[in-house]
């Protein structure tokens, strides 16, 4: 089973190497995971990393709040994949709804009908952005 190839995200090692590939199969091969051979396998060395970094903050989130917390919301255009998205459920056990892809500009944009008084609040703009927008859900797979 090559799943087992996992990185650190927040590992300074990977926030700008001069090669990346070379860094995710060095960084397994000290971890004593063995060394990806092709890209598939270094590839879900990155998912595995992700997405077990999103279960551990989840985690650390809803100690820190003592509650539960339902569902992830992702946005931008890392919510174009499917498989991270499915993986980030299955991860987490939460319900992961993705979308939309330009949350950022959407967001200053219900900030800016706010300021000028053609919405009420952020709520609104909430509704509006979830109307206007296809958001796809994704539920963890072993429920």
């Amino acid at each position: 089973d090559n799943n087992h190839f996992s990185i650190d995200p927040d590992d300074p090692r990977f926030m700008a190497p001069d090669n990346m590939v070379t860094e995710i199969v060095e960084y397994c091969i000290e971890q004593g995971q063995g060394r990806p051979s092709n890209l598939g396998e270094i590839s879900i060395a990155v998912y595995n990393g992700l997405t077990s970094k999103y279960a551990k903050v989840i985690n650390e989130l809803e100690d820190l709040i003592g509650e539960k917390i339902e569902q992830i919301n992702m946005v931008g255009g890392g919510t174009q994949d499917t498989f991270l998205c499915q993986m980030t459920a299955d991860a987490t056990g939460k319900m992961v709804v993705a979308g939309p892809i330009e949350a950022s500009v959407l967001g200053n944009t219900i900030v800016q009908f706010i300021a000028g008084e053609y919405i009420e609040n952020i709520q609104e703009g909430r509704c509006i952005i979830g109307d206007s927008f296809g958001l796809k859900q994704y539920k963890p797979s072993f429920i």
